[in-house]
Formats: structure tokens, C-alpha cells, sequence
């Protein structure tokens, strides 16, 4: 088996063919693409034989040396997993990922308490068994909670995970959880130990540590971890509509009731102009056509000063604006469109629909600018809604165009947004052009059904410097959402 750079699975290299390094293996390979290392080939025959072995790469060797860590694929490995014996072999392993390969996600068991400071120091994410255990003995041993974790008759089993903004547990207090068939042991809160008592809140980026029974922890973990989307509560909890005339809201309608049809909206609002009565009774026929259930409300302006009057009054969610071609001035940079003062002041997404529903496949252009990571978790909980696959391209201009500090935040973007993803459990593929991001972004758009960009509100464009999130809301040809920021 061969870790090629084109699939879009996660891709992990673990090192150490023991006990935990089997298992692991056993657990990571029905979803990822595993490569795992170790001095000793006899090992590798005590692997489970349930493993589908075409999904993961045997490599013999010493995982402290270069070339076996190439023989092993670790070039193209999202995560390096150091599981041997040795506390000093699994941090070399660790710091030759990073410093020689370039890998952030870095992960190793500690046999040793009295390591567990050298592994902090180098930010390596580790497990010290024997801990792990005491605190979780401790635990059950103080609360009471009868159910023993070593007998025959109950398996229990342990598993830490990373509370993502979504999640439904956070504010909680720990008082909330009654179950007697699984509790949280620790909860570890930037690099400190936070002890789980009652009054104690989850909250976001918490890595909380359960334990309960086998049945039913998957289901536990998933539910702190993650929850369900809520889109577009997390904004507000109406979605309006902007249009100046009846054929617009024809035009968006059917796509309007789809998104609709798989939100957590509580309302849909159109604000319209000019004001006449006809144009009010087509809107609400199109809209019975269609079975939204809608208000109306006649306004006066261009949408820019309808959303500077009236948007931020309201419970704003999710914004659909008209689809509106730049003007000669507007594309110079020379003139500022109305799209341009609304969105210098939305909080929520606002979108363009041009009938590329359903959302089948969905792409994201990363830039090396902060708001990258917030596009990939509303791309996250939109992929998870629609049952979507994700796309994230990354587009190079020239280096003396944007400079190499720009080109290397844009690769540490990718990184982060990979982690992301694997935190997600959503497979991302990812992919490279060269040139003008504007218009390598629109000729991929074709072959996708939603655009979902970042746009920077305080950013100031010009004919020099022109806002690619305006420029691909007003020319991408599909359906496109922007995400203030």
C-alpha cells in the first residue's frame, strides 16, 4: 500500500508495532491509511486479522531514522503516532517529524511520569498510561460509581476528545451528567488539568477525558465532541432576503426552500423595493409555490442602504442578496458597489444563489489571511448538513506578488484546516493552482455546486489589490456564500 499524496483519506504513521501500536492500527485503519514501523517483522504477524492489510504499509526499521521515515511515507502522513517503548525513542521520533518533515500533529505515549514535562516543552500531545488510569480509578473510586472497568462481564474503555465550536455540551456544568454508565475523569484546559467537580463548565477546545462502557461511549464522545450543525442559529436565527424584483425571488426560490429544507431557521423575512403591491403579491405566490413561509416588507434604497436601514435590526442569519454584475467604475476599484457597504458591516454569511443546488460538493479557496479557519468550520457543518464533500484549493501567485511570509501562512492554513478536518471525521481533498486566485477559482467553480469564501471587512481593495471575495460573490458561476470576518 502507498500513501500517494492524491487521496483526500487521513493519512497517519505510527511507529512502535506493540500492544497499543496494534491496536491503534486496528482502530484507525477502517477509516484512514496507515503506515506502521517497527525493528521487529514478527510483530507485524500478531496484527489483527480483521485489518483490511491493502488499507496499511509495513515498514522494518529503526522509526529513528530518516530513511526508514521515508520508506514509511511520513512525507505525505497527517499525523506521526510514537507508541514504542522507549520515551526517548518516541520524543526523537516526534522532533524529527517536525523539524525534518515539517508535521504539527504529533502524538506519543509517555511510559515515564517524570517525562511528561519534556514532552510539554516540545508542545507533543502525549498519554501517560499509568496516569490516565489512576485518574480515572480515582475518579470512580471517590464518586462512587460502582460498575468495575476490569471485569469480564463490562468492557469499558477510555477516549479523550477535543470539544469543537459546535458542540452541544459546551456552558454545561458537569453537575448536568446523572449516567452512571459513563462520566468525564479530566478535562485539560490549554496544557493544565482542570478537576471535573460538579460547577465546572465545558468549553471550547477542552480536551475532555471519558469513560464509560464500550456500547455506549462512540456515541458519548461524538455528542461532546462535535453535536449536530445548527446553521444558521450560531449567526441568528431568521434568514432575509433582498430583492428588487419579482423575477429575482423566482429565480432563487427553488434553491431558497432547499436551504430551507435543511436548516435550523425559524423564519424567512423579504425586504423588497420599489414599493408596489404587485410586486408584493408575486413575491408571496412565488413563495406559496414553493411552500416557504414568508413576510414582506417594502423598503426604500439600493440594498446597500436597505442593510445599512434595516438588516441590523433584525435576527439575522443568512443574508441572500441579488445577483448583480460589476460595473466598469466598480471593477477599477474607482467606485464602491452597494455589495461592498452592506458586507463592510454584516455579521452573518450572505450569499448569491444561482441555482447550483444540491450541494454535492463544495469548494473552499484558503488564503493566508487569519480567516481561513473559521470558512473551513461553517464548510464543516455545511458539508455535514448536506451530506457534502469538501474541496479546499490553495492558489499561489507570484512570490513577488505576495511575498514568502504570505505563501507559508498559507501553507500553515492548510495544516491547520487539515487537523480540522480530521477533528470533523470529514475527508477534505486538496488542491494546488498557480496564477490569478480569482480566476483559478472561477474555472474550478464549474465542476462545484458552492463556493465558500472569507471575506475581510476592514480590508481596503483597489484596482491593484482587488477583494477576491467581491470579485468571486459578483463572477463566480455558481452559488457562492461569504463569511464576514
Amino acid at each position: 500500500m502507498k500513501l500517494a499524496d492524491t487521496t483526500i483519506e487521513p493519512r497517519a504513521v505510527i511507529v512502535g508495532a506493540g500492544t497499543t501500536g496494534r491496536e491503534l492500527l486496528r482502530r484507525l485503519s477502517e477509516s484512514w491509511l496507515v503506515s506502521i514501523v517497527d525493528t521487529d517483522p514478527a510483530r507485524f504477524n500478531l496484527i489483527d486479522e480483521q485489518v483490511d492489510h491493502e488499507r496499511i504499509r509495513k515498514t522494518v526499521g529503526d522509526g529513528t531514522s530518516r530513511l526508514v521515515l521515508d520508506e514509511s511515507g511520513i512525507e505525505h502522513a497527517d499525523y506521526v503516532i510514537a507508541v514504542t517503548g522507549s520515551d526517548d525513542r518516541n520524543l526523537e521520533v516526534c522532533r524529527l517529524a517536525r523539524e525534518d518533515y515539517g508535521k504539527s500533529n504529533l502524538y506519543a505515549v509517555v511510559s515515564r511520569f517524570s517525562e511528561r514535562e519534556r514532552y510539554g516543552d516540545a508542545k507533543i500531545e502525549f498519554v501517560t498510561p499509568s496516569y490516565a488510569a489512576a485518574v480515572s480509578l480515582e475518579h470512580r473510586v471517590l464518586h462512587g460509581v460502582g460498575t468495575s472497568m476490569t471485569t469480564a462481564e463490562v468492557r469499558g474503555e477510555i477516549v479523550e476528545v477535543s470539544v469543537l465550536p459546535s458542540s452541544p455540551m459546551i456552558g454545561r456544568p458537569l453537575s448536568s451528567i446523572r449516567s452512571t454508565r459513563w462520566h468525564v475523569s479530566a478535562i485539560y484546559r490549554d496544557d493544565r488539568l482542570v478537576v471535573p467537580t460538579g460547577p465546572i463548565r465545558i468549553e471550547v477546545d477542552d480536551r475532555v477525558v471519558l469513560v464509560g462502557e464500550k456500547e455506549i461511549l462512540p456515541a458519548i464522545a461524538e455528542f461532546f465532541r462535535v453535536g449536530e450543525p445548527e446553521f444558521p442559529l450560531e449567526f441568528g436565527s431568521q434568514v432575509l432576503v433582498l430583492t428588487e424584483s419579482a423575477s429575482h425571488f423566482q429565480h432563487v426560490a427553488p434553491e431558497l426552500a432547499y436551504i430551507l429544507d435543511h436548516s435550523r431557521a425559524r423564519g424567512v423575512e423579504i425586504l423588497f423595493w420599489p414599493h408596489e403591491p404587485e410586486i408584493q403579491a408575486a413575491l408571496e405566490k412565488t413563495a406559496s409555490d414553493h411552500e416557504i413561509d414568508v413576510s414582506t416588507s417594502a423598503v426604500f434604497g439600493n440594498y446597500g442602504e436597505v442593510g445599512a436601514k434595516h438588516i441590523f435590526n433584525k435576527d439575522c442569519g443568512f443574508l441572500v442578496v441579488p445577483d448583480e454584475r460589476f460595473r466598469f467604475l466598480e471593477r477599477l476599484g474607482l467606485r464602491r458597489t452597494a455589495l461592498s457597504a452592506l458586507s463592510k458591516k454584516m455579521e452573518a454569511p450572505f450569499a448569491v444563489l444561482r441555482g447550483s443546488h444540491p450541494y454535492a460538493r463544495i469548494l473552499v479557496p484558503i488564503t493566508h489571511d487569519p480567516t481561513s479557519m473559521d470558512v473551513a468550520r461553517l464548510a464543516f457543518d455545511l458539508a455535514r448538513i448536506y451530506k457534502a464533500s469538501v474541496t479546499v484549493v490553495t492558489v499561489t501567485e507570484p512570490r513577488f506578488v505576495v511575498g514568502a511570509r504570505a505563501i507559508e501562512d498559507q501553507k500553515s492554513a492548510l495544516g491547520q484546516i487539515t487537523h480540522l478536518a480530521n477533528l470533523y471525521h470529514i475527508e477534505v481533498e486538496q488542491l494546488h493552482r498557480e496564477g490569478n486566485p480569482i480566476e483559478e477559482v472561477r474555472k474550478l467553480a464549474v465542476d462545484f455546486n458552492l463556493l465558500l469564501l472569507g471575506h475581510t471587512r476592514k480590508r481596503k481593495a483597489s484596482f491593484f489589490n482587488p477583494d477576491v471575495s467581491q470579485h468571486l460573490l459578483r463572477r463566480s458561476p455558481i452559488t457562492t456564500i461569504a463569511l464576514p470576518l
